[in-house]
This record gives C-alpha cells, sequence and structure tokens, in this order.
C-alpha cells in the first residue's frame, strides 16, 4: 500500500461514500467492543456524500444505519420515532450487527411501533388507557409470527426478547390486566374472568413471575368473608375487606361455629375481619377522636410549656449576670 493509500486508511480522509459506509463497520460496529459512536459518524458522513453524489438512496440507507446505531448506542426510547421515520424510506436494511445479512425494514418498524406503544403505556396513569395501548401493541407484534426481536433486549424492556409471538400474548395479558385494575372496585367478578386470561397469556409469554403473582391475586380476589360487625358478605381480601386486630378467644370461635356463621371471621389468631366500610369508618373515627385528644392537650400543656421557659430563660439570665460579675472581679 503506498505512503497515500496508508494515511487514507489510518485518517479516513479522501475516502469516499461506500468507503465511509464500509469504515462504519469495520472501526465502529465490528470493533470489539463497538464503537457506535465512530460509526454513527462514518454513516452520518457517508449519507452527507452520497446525497451529493445523487445517490438518494444509498444516502437513505447511510442516514437508516446511524439512526439504529443510534438508538442502540443511547438506549433512549425517545429516539424510536425518529428511528422508524428513518426506516420508513426503505425497503430492507442491514440487521444490526451484520453487514450483509438484511431484515425488512417493514419488521423493524413493526417491532419498534409496538415498543414505542408499550412505552407509551407506562406513562399514563388511567388503566382504561393502558389496556388499550398494551391491546394496540399485541396487533402490531402477532402478524409477524415467531420472527426474532431485534430492539426489545437492547432497550432493556422487560418480558420476552425473543420473538414477536411472545411478545404479543405478553402485551395481551398486560391489557387484560389492566382491564380487570380498571373494573374491579365496581365489578369484581368481571376482573376475576380479565385476571384469569391474564395468567393463561402470561404462561404462553413464559413469565412465570408475572403468571404466579396474578394467580395469588386472583386467590384473594376470589375469596369471600362475613364482617364481623355488619355481618354482610363481601368478596376480595384486602379489597373489599381486611383483617383488623382484635382479642379473638377460642370461645369465639365456638360461638360463631354454632351459630353457624362465616368461621372465616376469626380465622386469623388475633384479628377479625372487617368489610372496608366498617373497618374505615373505625378508623377515621379514631383519627378524630386522636386528634381532638391532641388538641386537648396541647391547650392544656403549652401554657404550661410556656410558663417553664419564662422560668428557664431567667434562671439563665441569673446564670450569666453571676458570669458578669465573677469575671469582672
Amino acid at each position: 500500500m503506498s505512503f497515500l493509500g496508508k494515511l487514507k486508511d489510518v485518517s479516513g480522509i479522501g475516502l469516499n461514500a461506500e468507503e465511509q459506509f464500509r469504515r462504519a463497520y469495520e472501526k465502529g460496529v465490528f470493533l470489539q467492543p463497538p464503537d457506535y459512536d465512530g460509526a454513527i459518524k462514518w454513516f452520518t458522513e457517508s449519507a452527507k456524500n452520497f446525497a451529493k453524489e445523487g445517490k438518494a438512496d444509498r444516502a437513505d440507507r447511510a442516514n437508516a444505519s446511524a439512526a439504529l446505531y443510534r438508538l442502540i448506542a443511547q438506549h433512549s426510547r425517545d429516539l424510536i420515532g425518529p428511528t422508524i421515520e428513518a426506516l420508513r424510506k426503505l425497503p430492507e436494511i442491514e440487521r444490526p450487527g451484520s453487514q450483509t445479512e438484511t431484515v425488512p425494514t417493514s419488521q423493524m418498524i413493526a417491532e419498534l411501533s409496538g415498543l414505542e406503544i408499550e412505552h407509551q403505556a407506562e406513562s399514563v396513569a388511567d388503566p382504561k388507557e393502558k389496556a388499550t395501548r398494551y391491546k394496540q401493541a399485541a396487533d402490531l407484534f402477532m402478524p409477524n409470527g415467531n420472527r426474532e426481536l431485534l430492539f426489545a433486549d437492547k432497550l432493556s424492556y422487560p418480558g420476552p426478547t425473543d420473538s414477536f409471538t411472545k411478545r404479543a400474548f405478553y402485551c395481551m395479558a398486560a391489557s387484560d390486566l389492566h382491564s380487570a385494575e380498571a373494573v374491579i372496585y365496581e365489578f369484581p367478578d368481571q376482573a376475576l374472568d380479565f385476571f384469569q386470561r391474564s395468567v393463561s397469556l402470561y404462561r404462553q409469554a413464559q413469565q412465570s413471575q408475572q403468571e404466579a403473582e396474578i394467580t395469588s391475586r386472583i386467590q384473594r380476589v376470589q375469596t369471600k368473608r362475613h364482617c364481623w360487625m355488619c355481618n354482610r358478605e363481601m368478596q376480595g381480601n384486602g379489597l373489599f375487606y381486611r383483617y383488623y386486630p382484635a382479642g379473638v378467644a377460642p370461645y369465639h370461635r365456638h360461638l360463631v361455629n354454632q351459630l353457624k356463621q362465616d368461621t372465616g371471621m376469626v380465622e386469623t389468631d388475633g384479628a377479625v375481619t372487617l368489610c372496608t366500610v366498617c373497618g374505615t369508618a373505625i378508623e377515621q373515627q379514631a383519627d378524630a377522636y386522636a386528634l381532638l385528644r391532641s388538641k386537648e392537650v396541647r391547650e392544656w400543656a403549652v401554657p404550661i410549656f410556656d410558663s417553664h421557659a419564662a422560668a428557664i430563660n431567667t434562671l439563665q439570665e441569673a446564670v450569666r449576670e453571676l458570669q458578669r460579675h465573677s469575671h469582672s472581679h
């Protein structure tokens, strides 16, 4: 290689657009560890030169490659939208990490669009809106079947990151989960239906932790107990009834048995079940009484403390006066 050739190879000065495009891989993507910032720089430079040469399709490819690796390098979900727009100009593009294997951009756009909607779902508080957006994401993932996901893992998304199908099941499960949240305080039985479907879908997505958590929640929601105070049957442990501390003796259990009442009211040592209406009524009354008593104590104690504070100040002033006299002698 000539001196000018070596200089060109080392510095990159004088490379044409195609050479800059290849250099993005050789001096960026393929390094160990990869230098994505370097790759982005070379892709961007090659795009400018392709545009000057009138090769719009090659410029679009270089710009889209720069967008892909910028997304991967920065792990920023805010870059998903611009990356999708860059990909829309092409029918296919090199698979991330490869210079020769190409992937239809429609597949990448479907994945990134679904992931973007998932991100939006997490940013809203309303469970109905969450459910709708997760369903939208699932509808984008499902048509791609068992194709491999390329970005979910790189962008640190929770859940399955290997195939479109599993991701679709995961989003459908999340949609049903939030649908349950939307109705649980009005129709707990309807919420149970959503929870059951969510468990099945999480199982298909191979998400055992979520499956176990919701199965446990189903058990709590479907459990029914009578309230010790109003004797109404309520459904949902921690939802419409709770366990409150109380002095429960064996006699109370015998009595409940004799009356053929719900023994679940006193099944826990040192506690009875109260519906949330009775329980919160007691709590609020106790809070109001505590506030009243604290006000009474302050009214009684503050004058005494003020009197003691005044006496302490007088005593401290007398001590300081004695100290001044002792120093003067």
